[in-house]
C-alpha cells in the first residue's frame, strides 16, 4: 500500500487491527469471517481491542505533518526544508523503537516474567541494536535478522529491507544530531520514510501473530 495514497490521517489506518480478547491475535476487520468472530480462534469476543499504543498514533500523525509541510517548502534546501528533514528522520526512528519495545514488553508478559525482571531488561537492554542483537534472541529463541527473513519469505513485504533502510536513518541521522552535517539526510529520505510506515507497521503485526498471540486448539473453541 503506497500511504502516500492515503488522504485521512495516516494514524488511521491503525484502527483497522484489532486484537481478539481470547487468543490475542491481531487482525483486521476485513480478515473476519463473521463480524464478531476472530478468524484465528473462531471464538466471538465480547469485546475487541486496539492494539497499537496511543504514542504509535502520534509518532505517525508527527511524520504526516512534518512530510506535508516539507512538501509546501520551495525547492532549495531552506531551513524550513532542513527542520522536517530532521524530525522526519527523528520521529521515523522513535517509532521503530516504540514499537519493538511494546512488543517485547507483550512478549516478557506472555512469558509470564515478573514486572521487576521486565524493568531490568529493558533497562540492561537500552538500545535497540543490544535490543535485537542479545535480548530477542533470548526471548524469542532465534536471532532477529533470521526471524525478518522468514517472515519475509513467501510474502508481499520485505521486512529485510525494512529494517535495512531504519538503519540507514539511524546512520543519517546520528551525522546529522551529533556531527552537525546538514547534507547527511538524503532530500528523498522523509519520501522514503513514509513509504516504509506500511510494512514497518505490518511488520511488527506478524511479530505479535508469532511470538505472542496463544494458538488455541479451534475444535476446544466450539
Amino acid at each position: 500500500m503506497n500511504i502516500l495514497n492515503v488522504r485521512e490521517e495516516w494514524s488511521s489506518l491503525l484502527l483497522n487491527f484489532l486484537v481478539c480478547n481470547s487468543c490475542k491475535f491481531l487482525y483486521r476487520e476485513a480478515d473476519q469471517i463473521k463480524s464478531d468472530e476472530c478468524p484465528h480462534c473462531r471464538r466471538v469476543s465480547s469485546t475487541l481491542e486496539l492494539y497499537f499504543p496511543l504514542n504509535v498514533f502520534a509518532l505517525i500523525d508527527l511524520i504526516q505533518e512534518s512530510y506535508q509541510s516539507d512538501g509546501n517548502a520551495n525547492s532549495e534546501f531552506t531551513k524550513h526544508e532542513y527542520k522536517h528533514h530532521l524530525s522526519i528522520s527523528i520521529y521515523f526512528c522513535s517509532l521503530i523503537e516504540v514499537l519493538l519495545q511494546d512488543f517485547l514488553e507483550q512478549r516478557m508478559a506472555k512469558m509470564e516474567l515478573p514486572n521487576q525482571v521486565q524493568g531490568l531488561l529493558l533497562k540492561d537492554y537500552r538500545y535497540v541494536h543490544k535490543r535485537v542483537e542479545k535480548l530477542f534472541p533470548t526471548l524469542i529463541g532465534c536471532k532477529w535478522k533470521e526471524t525478518l527473513k522468514t517472515l519475509t519469505a513467501g510474502g508481499e513485504l520485505d521486512f529485510v529491507a525494512a529494517i535495512e533502510f531504519y538503519e540507514e536513518v539511524v546512520d543519517k541521522r546520528n551525522l546529522l544530531v551529533h556531527e552537525g552535517n546538514k547534507w547527511a539526510i538524503p532530500e528523498d529520505m522523509p519520501e522514503k520514510c513514509a513509504l516504509q510506515l506500511d510494512p514497518i507497521i505490518k511488520l511488527f503485526v506478524r511479530l505479535h501473530n508469532e511470538f505472542v498471540a496463544v494458538y488455541l486448539n479451534v475444535a476446544e473453541t466450539t
